[in-house]
């Protein structure tokens, strides 16, 4: 049988390569994200801790355990913690 050469063979021509453009993520884009990702853990945390109760324990047989929690609350209410800093080194070094 005689080949029809009235078709063309569109397969033979190479597509041209797409263009893609990357633009990253805005500075915007990125803390919208990261907060979303805060508030969406700590509610999962309220819930699991809510059906199975807290799983983390204090560590209560530290020697210095007393120091060391007073002096993070110190520094989560933001005052001036050097008094016990000092005592929290010096039950360390003991």
């Amino acid at each position: 049988m005689p080949r029809d050469n009235s078709k063309k063979n569109y397969l033979a021509i190479p597509p041209k390569p797409a263009v893609v453009s990357f633009q990253g993520p805005s500075i915007g884009q990125s803390i919208k994200d990261g907060v979303g990702l805060g508030i969406g853990s700590s509610i999962g945390r309220h819930i699991f801790d809510s059906f199975f109760g807290r799983l983390e324990e204090p560590v209560k047989h530290d020697k210095c355990y007393t120091e060391r929690i007073e002096f993070e609350n110190c520094l989560r209410a933001n005052n001036s913690c050097e008094d016990r800093q000092i005592t929290l080194q010096q039950c360390i070094q003991k």
